[in-house]
């Protein structure tokens, strides 16, 4: 991301455009506070338009699956081997360590069955929820009996748990959904996979037919600190993101957190998050819907981020248009108060398709409360969409430039550009209009 560039635009550019709010001549004036002269004018609209290249930001997300939804759905099928094992072993009351009944709660209905067997490298509990009704006494051993499940499977060796939860939610006699858990401790780090699934009404969730995934949460957590999150869920109604081993339509939220508070020029903490679409007819390109960047430094100033869509919903959609904005937001004492690069862009078939997003306009902007300088803007609207490949010396448009001053008075430049020539007409704080032509390179060509 190159925030750099809302800080180095506007110094040249307010010091050109008036500073010595006199007339604009081709050398400086004689005891001006800066020469505003027609050079630096030229240099000036040069170099801002140089920056139309920072637009194209799309590329963020992989061109891969975030998370291995194979080795999620693996999961369920794990835990639903554990709990109808237990359940057998709990019948027979052999292969358990110890097999409990809690009671207390018979006279709302349902009663609670405790499992636990332990060995030198597992540990594992397990609850089961039961009815307890004229039914329900006489078969306590039945599934369709129990309402919920919930256990854990922990590796004392390898520091890996296991948590699985079955319900049945329409208490019907069927386990119909499920939410399963496996986390794994690394010096200090601790890498979780969350899963959701529905069972069609197939009480031990094995037949693949039938099983339904329909979210998946990744966390990479230090601490209290969450350092990376994706939440994958359903994308097109039919509650499943993942069916026979392909995937079925998802949509992704991805969160990514970076601490360097000892590196210096790198930022204490930022915070990278996107949405991401992975269509069921296209099941190996992520779609980006919405991108937001954050860094915080150690002086306190924020460089901000975000690609979002024009519409209602902020989600970028192939064909339509989207705004890249980038923000810096001072700290207290600062130069500045507050910058911005606002670009607007027409959006490809593919929005992560660099080659086939354009560049339509863009305008650059600095506020400051407390300078002499009190607002700074820089806009460039092309005359024709603005492609990755498009060569820099076929860009044209126009331009209008504009600097306050703390005492109200203002300056402006505007240009019409294209082959490589400015056509600029000056109207300096206080003197003459004048006009002239520049070239790309910022020499007075008249």
């Amino acid at each position: 991301m190159k925030l750099h560039v809302l800080c180095c635009f506007s110094v040249a550019l307010a010091l050109t455009l008036g500073c010595s709010k006199t007339g604009v001549t081709n050398v400086a004036g004689g005891g001006d506070d800066f020469p505003n002269s027609k050079t630096a004018i030229a240099s000036a609209l040069a170099q801002n338009t140089q920056l139309y290249s920072n637009w194209n930001q799309f590329g963020q997300v992989p061109d891969s699956q975030t998370t291995d939804l194979g080795a999620a759905d693996s999961l369920i099928t794990s835990a639903t081997a554990t709990h109808a094992g237990l359940a057998k072993a709990a019948a027979s009351q052999l292969q358990t360590d110890s097999v409990y009944w809690d009671k207390g709660d018979s006279s709302q209905g349902f009663v609670y069955l405790y499992t636990i067997r332990e060995d030198i490298q597992t540990l594992i509990n397990e609850k089961r929820t039961i009815r307890w009704d004229s039914l329900a006494r006489d078969s306590i051993t039945g599934n369709e009996f129990v309402l919920a499940i919930a256990g854990t499977i922990e590796n004392k060796i390898t520091k890996t748990v296991l948590e699985y939860y079955f319900y049945d939610t329409d208490q019907n006699g069927f386990l119909d959904q499920a939410m399963i858990r496996y986390t794994q401790s690394v010096l200090g780090l601790y890498f979780q996979t969350s899963v959701w699934a529905t069972s069609g009404n197939d009480n031990n969730f094995t037949n693949p037919a039938k099983r339904r995934m329909n979210r998946i949460l990744t966390l990479e957590i230090s601490g209290a600190d969450t350092l990376q999150l994706t939440d994958l869920r359903d994308a097109d109604g039919d509650s499943a993101i993942f069916r026979h081993g392909v995937v079925n339509g998802v949509t992704a939220t991805i969160v990514k957190r970076s601490l360097y508070p000892l590196l210096t020029g790198q930022p204490a903490l930022s915070t990278t998050s996107l949405r991401a679409a992975l269509p069921a007819a296209d099941s190996s390109h992520w779609q980006m819907q919405t991108f937001h960047y954050t860094a915080l430094y150690t002086d306190g100033h924020r460089a901000v981020v975000t690609i979002a869509g024009t519409g209602a919903d902020s989600l970028l959609v192939p064909g339509d248009s989207a705004l890249v904005l980038y923000q810096l937001l001072s700290a207290p004492g600062a130069i500045y108060d507050s910058a911005s690069a606002r670009f607007s862009v027409r959006l490809g078939a593919s929005v992560n398709n660099n080659a086939g997003n354009a560049l339509l306009a863009y305008a650059i902007t600095e506020s400051n409360n407390h300078q002499v300088v009190r607002y700074v803007l820089y806009s460039f609207v092309s005359s024709a969409p603005i492609y990755a490949a498009t060569p820099s010396d076929s860009i044209g448009g126009t331009i209008h430039a504009e600097v306050r001053f703390d005492d109200g008075t203002s300056g402006w430049a505007n240009a019409v550009f294209g082959n490589g020539i400015f056509d600029v007409t000056y109207h300096p704080p206080r003197g003459d209009t004048v006009t002239f032509r520049s070239s790309i390179d910022g020499t007075v060509l008249q």
